[in-house]
């Protein structure tokens, strides 16, 4: 949170969300597990709206369900967040274009 968004947070763990990726003949392209935390967190003045990566942004969870091209297991990471226990996810995906 410090180096990328400029925000220190008190920070809850949530789960795990194990992802697959696979190609349409069944070639495993990536596996990866993500460890879900939810911050709690305020703005300050060390807040940085950009960084080498991209652009960070606030949106309520309502404004984020209705952003374009989401990756495509943000909704087993956001079951995770909603959750009142800690959670693991996992899932395979097919996907066209890596």
């Amino acid at each position: 949170m410090m180096e990328e968004a400029g925000l220190k947070a008190t920070m809850t763990f949530k789960g795990v969300a194990h992802k697959m990726d696979y190609s349409k003949t069944g070639e495993l392209l990536e596996e990866k597990f993500f460890f879900v935390f939810l911050a709690d967190c305020k703005i300050g003045d060390e807040y940085i709206k950009e960084f080498q990566g991209g652009k960070n942004a606030w949106y309520t969870w309502e404004e984020k369900a209705k952003l374009k091209n989401q990756f495509h297991d943000m909704k087993m990471v956001d079951k995770i967040l909603e959750s009142k226990t800690i959670q693991f996810s996992e899932k395979k995906y097919e996907v066209e274009r890596y």
